[in-house]
Parts: structure tokens; sequence; C-alpha cells
């Protein structure tokens, strides 16, 4: 049955099936290559803060923890969830490289730096 009247031809429900189905594929493989196309820098198989919590006793711990694992896998930014109540980490050329700090007044309970590979340092510290 025709459906309208386009420069003196027909366009049938068929015709308009495979013009929606070639738009769906396209959209489709649009997507998968978006998807295939992540950032390879970042580990998305990192381990997650709850299953790391039990092994350490206190926050000083924890952040050299977070600052080897930083060091040891290259990642420049936050692991494992916050510590304590705010947490900065920072990365540079000294162990004692900037990191974010809290705007209000906290008490520091860990600071620990750790060298990578790659010559860089690596910071992480915690306030509660």
């Amino acid at each position: 049955m025709p459906l309208n009247n386009v420069s003196g031809g027909f366009l049938f429900k068929e015709e308009y099936m495979k013009i929606f189905m070639l738009t769906c594929a396209i959209i489709f493989s649009i997507s998968l290559t978006a998807h295939a196309a992540k950032p390879k820098y970042y580990n998305y198989s990192q381990p997650t803060y709850t299953s790391n919590v039990g092994s350490y006793s206190s926050d000083q711990e924890r952040c050299q923890a977070e600052a080897n694992y930083m060091a040891a896998n290259n990642i420049s930014g936050h692991v494992w969830g916050t510590i304590g109540n705010f947490e900065g980490v920072g990365y540079g050329s000294s162990p004692n490289c900037n990191t974010c700090v809290p705007s209000s007044r906290m008490n520091l309970t860990g600071d620990a730096s750790a060298q990578g590979n790659n010559g860089r340092w690596y910071r992480v510290r915690s306030w509660r």
C-alpha cells in the first residue's frame, strides 16, 4: 500500500522499514566505535575502596597504600574512595608536591608519598 507520492514514485512500508533499519545500524556502529575508543590510560579494573578497608588500621597506612598504588600504576588521581572526611592527592617532582586541601578547618590524619618508576612522586593526604 503506497504511503505518499515523492517525485513521481511511491514509497512503500517496506522501503520505510529499510530506511529505518539502515539508520539503526548506522547509530549502532557509531556507538560501538565510540565505546571502543575509551581512554587507554585509565585502569577500569582497579580495586574498589570497600575491598581494601579492612587491611589498614589508620589513615596514614591507607594514604601510604594509595600513594604506593598510584606510583606503581602511574595514576594521577583518586583511587579507592575518600580517606577520612577529605582527601587530597597530587603528583610532581618532589615528595611534598601540592595536593588539594579542605576549605574548612580539619586535622591532618595522613600524609604519604611514593615515587613511581617514571621518577614522578605521588602524594596522598587525608583530613578528619
